[in-house]
C-alpha cells in the first residue's frame, strides 16, 4: 500500500457461521433488507479487520441504485448495532485479540 492511497479498515461480513460468538455479531435480517443485501444469515466479524486501498476488489457497487447514483455505500447500521460492533472491536483490541488483515489485489 502506497502512502498516497486512501486505505480503509472494515469489519468483514460473512455467511459462514462464526466458530465462537465472541468474535462476531449476527446481522439482523431487517437490517440486511434495508441495506439491500441478500436474505441469507450473515455475521459481522469483530475480531478481525480488513484494511485495503479504496475501492477494494471485494466491493460491489450497489446494484439497486440508478446508474447516475451508483456507489459502494449501502447505508448505515442502526446506532445500537453500530455501538455493539464498536464495543466488541475495542474489547478485542484491548485484549490483544484484534487482527488486521492487509488485503491486496
Amino acid at each position: 500500500m502506497d502512502e498516497n492511497q486512501l486505505v480503509v479498515t472494515v469489519c468483514p461480513i460473512t455467511h459462514r457461521p462464526p466458530d465462537d460468538s465472541v468474535g462476531a455479531l449476527a446481522l439482523p435480517i431487517a437490517v440486511k433488507q434495508r441495506l439491500g443485501l441478500d436474505a441469507e444469515e450473515s455475521w459481522i466479524i469483530t475480531h478481525e479487520l480488513n484494511a485495503f486501498v479504496w475501492p477494494g476488489v471485494d466491493l460491489e457497487i450497489v446494484p439497486t441504485k440508478p446508474p447516475a447514483q451508483r456507489s459502494f455505500s449501502y447505508g448505515l447500521l442502526p446506532e445500537r448495532l453500530y455501538l455493539q460492533l464498536r464495543d466488541q472491536v475495542i474489547c478485542h483490541q484491548r485484549a490483544g485479540r484484534l487482527r488486521i488483515v492487509k488485503c491486496t489485489e
